[in-house]
């Protein structure tokens, strides 16, 4: 394998997917949790307050690489060896105690993204004409969409010596960061039968590491036995990490925000509402890196020639950084063009649909698309979801379909009995056996709140309604 390991988890790193943990955000009894997919959300629930003890979530999803017949289950529980599909030679039984690994094969290119996040202490109260609300997040964002198919195992693997390729343009980036937020939704219009609440999100945001690379044009790139020939550019790249001095802290800092608005339509006193819709704009904001940074260029004029070896052999990214820009340019820090870069937050736009069928049984569905404001952002994913579940102030269940990156089709559940919600959009990949395990989710989530407070109690928050009176 010539490209050798580095290269494998490279692309490996640029292909980690992840979705949104829709038991989390959807329901009527998310609380705090839901101002963080549509900041309005909250100010429209049955709830007077909510308090996010914790929560969190995490999924990987990636197009590179997959371990065969496998759960994540039995993957987390394996202490036997892990071996190389590629790498075994023919007609070689299979090892009882082995798990194999094997990597796809595109023929078009690959489009990945990715996240996590943990939600600390947080909470929010409704005092009925408005709310307010106060949220900490550590997150994890990271994408390289659109990645050209030459950019596989068995592509860089089975490059022969002397064959150029021809690489699309490439914009890979991601970032860690932690967030203060406040919230706060009033209400805009409320009439008899309808209500209309706006709510925004600012957040203060604390940067801890980033990366980017991005070639704006196609490259081409020709391969000898261990060097590489590249032409094309420019090629910028920089990186934000403690990693550099050996450091851990805040390397940036910036601020981003969440603007939401709620239709609730009431048509039928059984339901507590007959629909509602809720549109939202997500994560306009910045981080501005300072601190353990760099920012390079490679400029189109020349073509570079690179020896594979030197990078592979790096023992630290600074070293790595210094060697390409050695190998490059011929000297160790030439390819540097400043100490500090921005880089801005996943942006989408964010549609919910909620369709009441009964007073505790309920249709919703989701959809989020990406868009970015300069080239330098980190992909938000794309997906479609629908769910159907039940729910009272003590207990839910939801069941969603989601559609991610438009052509991975899942089908997941979460249950929330009284303060814990557990939750997985696509459940199978946990318990049953995979042909083909790429990636697996789960998350939960422990909270207090005031359970008793269903729409139409016609006490608390909203008071006694008379039926002249506006119902919201």
């Amino acid at each position: 394998m010539k490209w050798g390991t580095s290269s494998i988890f490279l692309v490996a790193v640029l292909s980690v997917q992840a979705q949104n943990q829709l038991g989390l955000r959807s329901s009527n009894y998310s609380g705090a949790n839901s101002v963080l997919i549509n900041p309005s959300s909250f100010h429209s629930s049955p709830l007077n307050w909510d308090v996010n003890i914790i929560s969190a979530g995490a999924f990987f999803y990636n197009e590179f690489v997959y371990v065969e017949n496998t759960s994540l289950i039995g993957l987390l529980n394996h202490n036997g060896p892990f071996l190389s599909r590629p790498d075994q030679a023919p007609e070689t039984p299979d090892d009882a105690d082995a798990l194999y690994y094997n990597f796809f094969d595109h023929r078009n290119s690959f489009s990945n993204s990715g996240n996590a996040f943990i939600t600390g202490p947080s909470a929010a109260v409704n005092f009925g004409k408005f709310s307010l609300g106060l949220f900490l997040n550590a997150r994890v964002a990271g994408a390289g969409n659109r990645l050209d198919e030459d950019l596989d195992f068995f592509s860089l693997d089975g490059w022969l010596t002397g064959d150029t390729k021809n690489i699309d343009p490439l914009n890979a980036s991601g970032m860690a960061w932690s967030e203060i937020g406040v919230n706060f939704a009033t209400t805009l219009k409320k009439g008899y039968r309808s209500k209309l609440d706006v709510g925004v999100n600012l957040k203060y945001l604390m940067g801890h590491e980033a990366f980017f690379i991005r070639s704006r044009n196609e490259a081409g790139v020709t391969s000898f036995a261990n060097t590489s020939i590249v032409q094309g550019g420019p090629f910028d790249y920089g990186i934000a990490s403690s990693a550099v001095n050996n450091s851990f802290g805040i390397n940036g800092s910036g601020m981003s925000t969440d603007i939401g608005v709620t239709y609730i339509r009431k048509s039928n006193e059984k339901k507590p509402y007959e629909w509602k819709l809720g549109v939202s704009v997500l994560d306009i904001g910045f981080i501005h890196f300072n601190r353990n940074t760099q920012k390079h260029r490679l400029t189109e004029i020349d073509p570079y020639a690179i020896n594979r070896n030197s990078l592979s052999g790096a023992n630290s990214v600074d070293e790595l950084l210094a060697n390409l820009s050695q190998e490059a340019l011929g000297n160790l820090n030439q390819s540097q063009t400043a100490n500090d870069f921005t880089i801005l937050t996943p942006s989408a736009l964010s549609v919910q649909f909620d369709y009441a069928l009964h007073k505790n049984w309920f249709v919703n569905a989701t959809v989020n698309r990406r868009f970015n404001l300069h080239p330098l952002t980190v992909d938000r994913e794309n997906f479609w979801s629908v769910a159907a579940r039940y729910e009272d102030s003590w207990f839910e269940m939801g069941v969603p379909v989601v559609l991610y990156d438009d052509h991975h089709l899942r089908v997941g559940t979460w249950v929330r009995v009284a303060f814990l919600t557990i939750g997985s959009d696509h459940l199978n990949s946990i318990f049953l056996k995979q042909n083909q395990l790429a990636g697996s989710d789960i998350y939960f989530a422990i909270r207090l709140n005031s359970f008793s407070n269903p729409f139409n109690a016609g006490k608390g928050k909203r008071g006694k309604l008379s039926p002249e009176e506006c119902y919201f």
